[in-house]
């Protein structure tokens, strides 16, 4: 049993055993992306005994006062990855 390729305006239909080609079109998607923000704090205050200030220590991976995490940097590489390949080998004009 073949599929029938619906007709155009100017043609009649024909069996997709008939088509000369197959043409694909791929479009790549990710789940709706739901940002968790981890707010990190340092106390900082005196010694009661000789008033040297100390300050509590952040992880090491923090290094700015607002920044994006791993998760985000890995995201970012893959959607460069993919929009490199559609502009190069996989778009079709």
């Amino acid at each position: 049993m073949s599929k029938s390729v619906p007709p155009t305006k100017d043609s009649k239909s024909i069996t997709l055993e008939q088509a000369l080609e197959i043409i694909a079109d791929q479009v790549a998607d990710v789940e709706p992306i739901k940002p968790h923000v981890t707010e990190h704090r340092a106390r900082v205050q005196p010694c009661p005994y000789c008033g040297h200030i100390n300050k509590g220590v952040f992880p090491e991976i923090v290094t700015q006062p607002v920044q994006y995490g791993p998760q985000i940097g890995a995201w970012e590489i893959s959607t460069s990855v993919i929009t490199s390949y559609c502009h190069t080998k996989g778009y079709r004009k």
